[in-house]
């Protein structure tokens, strides 16, 4: 029995412990709609809670173009939290989700330890951008062009004068010698 024993007890004492540090992270899951091409952004609370200081690493696992995490490397003190900024600047409409990635690590490297992770889901809803430029383009050509049209008519009424059908039955002569009425406009 006390072979047993002594077995055991070199068996239980023969495993380094391995730690790993604590860390809590608020909301759980977060939700940004924008426009395309916009950048918004929301917030993220992590906490240190256990009794040592930790190194905390926050990075997306897909969309690394279109989210930017400030900052994604920091140290905290027992008890300490920090408030993570996730900005978002999504390329196209839609809606896309990707996981965020909350590591913790102690900073005693001596030891072995282990690192503690959080996953938060992260959902981007992008609209499309409102085309106010195009339509405002549109409308000024649609204006220029109707007021180039009334000019037009204008110019060519003008200078057509138009005679009443008694004055060409008595002048018939002068009709046919009369300048056309481009030539007035353009001399």
């Amino acid at each position: 029995m006390k072979k047993l024993f002594l077995i055991l007890l070199l068996f239980f004492f023969s495993f380094n412990v391995a730690l790993a540090a604590g860390l809590a992270v608020t909301p759980d899951n977060l939700y940004i709609e924008t426009k395309v091409d916009k950048i918004a952004e929301t917030s993220l609370m992590v906490k240190n809670i256990s009794t040592k200081a930790a190194l905390y690493s926050i990075y997306t696992d897909e969309l690394a173009d279109q989210i930017e995490i400030i900052p994604n490397l920091f140290q905290l003190m027992p008890n300490e939290s920090m408030n993570v900024i996730i900005q978002a600047k999504p390329n196209n409409s839609g809606i896309q989700a990707t996981v965020i990635s909350v590591i913790a690590q102690d900073l005693n490297r001596k030891e072995f330890n282990a690192g503690t992770g959080v996953k938060v889901d992260l959902v981007i809803k992008a609209l499309a951008q409102d085309n106010v430029v195009r339509s405002i383009i549109k409308l000024w050509l649609l204006i220029i062009i109707t007021i180039l049209v009334i000019i037009i008519v204008y110019l060519i009424t003008r200078y057509r004068q138009r005679q009443s059908f008694w004055y060409k039955v008595k002048h018939p002569v002068e009709l046919m010698h009369k300048k056309p009425w481009y030539k007035k406009i353009f001399k």
